[in-house]
């Protein structure tokens, strides 16, 4: 029985270096990853993958062939700069090279993570809005709390819940919430 780890290394977004000879040439072969075994007496294997091709100078996700054709910097993986890789942005239908592509004032990767729709200027993240449900109610004051005193959150913070444009999450946004709540 072997068990297989592939390691497929790191990628620093917007760190693109012409000192590597392959980084002029997006169609030159590279290998890109080792893949290690170990079998089941205990005995490590490692080697490298054939080699592959390069497709993509910024390892954004996309090929600089779609790159080109779309408008994205090749040698950027984040042409807009806004969070979200240029493959990601071309997946989700948004654009590579606008940090807002409905342009409702939110970025992008502020919609992503708020769960609104990047596409559609009407869908928006909302202002106290803690947990990211699109909705304002009592589970946002207790998950502010639970920040305040220092508690673990399951999930992950809306950034787009700060009231006070403070980048923190605090006594604002309860009092914020509590308001909105009061007048449902």
């Amino acid at each position: 029985m072997r068990r297989f780890a592939i390691l497929l290394g790191t990628v620093t977004p917007n760190a693109f270096s012409s000192k590597f000879p392959w980084a002029g040439d997006a169609l030159t072969p590279v290998r890109v990853f080792a893949v290690s075994c170990l079998r089941a007496g205990g005995a490590a294997e490692s080697f490298l993958s054939d080699t592959v091709t390069n497709d993509g100078r910024d390892h954004d996700g996309l090929s600089d062939v779609v790159e080109d054709q779309i408008g994205s910097d090749k040698t950027v993986a984040d042409t807009d700069g806004d969070i979200l890789l240029d493959g990601k942005e071309y997946v989700l239908g948004t654009s590579p090279v606008k940090t807002d592509t409905d342009g409702d004032g939110y970025s992008d990767y502020e919609e992503v993570q708020a769960g609104s729709d990047p596409l559609d200027p009407a869908s928006f993240p909302l202002k106290g809005d803690i947990d990211g449900d699109c909705k304002v109610d009592l589970t946002d004051v207790i998950k502010v709390l639970q920040i305040l005193v220092g508690m673990t959150l399951e999930g992950t913070i809306n950034p787009a819940a700060d009231v006070d444009d403070d980048r923190k999450i605090g006594e604002a946004e309860i009092i914020y919430i509590l308001k909105q709540v009061a007048e449902q």
